[in-house]
């Protein structure tokens, strides 16, 4: 896959002084931005303890609470704040002990994308009124999950790839996947990895996520136009950051096209996360 060349649009950072969104230091400078917007009301959703995952613009909440006996997870909606808890439904698996099943993102129109094990392993799956339906994987080979859902009902995540295992990955290897109107695409990685995984694909089809090497923790990349772009040579280099981070994961993009991803700073070497703003 080719890199970022002059005629690709460039992304900047804020400011140095807001860039860095927050750190795992705990610093103080943090807690006061965060304190200082208040959310408000906090609501306690009904049901089994487990997580949130996502919410959409309807307010319609998605995640996964555990099974009975603490035996594997569910997929799970809320319709709203207050509303029950709802078990998403499960693909068929034939002798599976219990389910182990995830609702990672759901759009505005209230299709739900995740992950749910069945008998072949974990699908990638779509939740529309009712129904799973599995996304499948490449070539029908090992497991895939969905992380990622836009309200064109474009899908993306990662998917095991048909190529053996090795012995520094005994699991075998996974890229990210594209899936639109019914065909399944692996995007490939950056020039050098061998794993990948897409987080996040917005409305105009731009897609971000993560590279990885089992030598390396991972590169942020851009996809777009059917081109992969490693973040880190598409930032602004006037930035006052610039050549003085790392972007690791990326984890969201909006439909504006602003990045949300994690990195390290090497002037501190603390994990940090950062806004990416597209130039003008």
């Amino acid at each position: 896959m080719s890199r970022a060349n002059d005629n690709n649009p460039r992304h900047e950072l804020l400011n140095s002084e807001l860039s860095p969104l927050a750190s795992n230091k705990g610093e103080r400078s943090h807690h006061e931005q965060v304190s200082s917007n208040r959310c408000g009301r906090a609501t306690l959703l009904n049901g089994r303890p487990g997580q949130a995952s996502a919410v959409n613009a309807g307010g319609t909440i998605v995640g996964y609470y555990d099974a009975p006996g603490h035996a594997g997870s569910a997929a799970a909606e809320w319709s709203s704040p207050t509303a029950a808890q709802t078990a998403l439904p499960a693909l068929e698996c034939d002798h599976c002990p219990f389910p182990l099943d995830f609702a990672n993102a759901i759009n505005n129109v209230g299709t739900v994308a995740g992950v749910s094990l069945s008998t072949d392993g974990p699908r990638a799956v779509v939740w529309q009124s009712g129904t799973v339906t599995s996304l499948g994987s490449f070539e029908d080979s090992g497991y895939s999950q969905a992380l990622g859902i836009n309200n064109s009902g474009d899908v993306v995540g990662s998917a095991q790839t048909a190529q053996p295992p090795t012995y520094t990955n005994q699991d075998g290897f996974s890229h990210a996947f594209l899936y639109h109107q019914g065909v399944m695409t692996d995007l490939g990685t950056l020039v050098g990895d061998t794993d990948s995984y897409a987080s996040s694909i917005n409305d105009k089809g731009q897609i971000i996520g993560t590279s990885s090497h089992s030598y390396n923790s991972g590169r942020a990349f851009l996809y777009q136009n059917g081109q992969i772009y490693d973040l880190n040579t598409l930032l602004d280099p006037t930035s006052a950051l610039a050549g003085s981070i790392e972007l690791k994961q990326a984890v969201s993009i909006n439909s504006r096209g602003w990045i949300v991803a994690n990195g390290a700073d090497t002037r501190d070497q603390f994990t940090h996360a950062f806004l990416l703003i597209p130039s003008q």
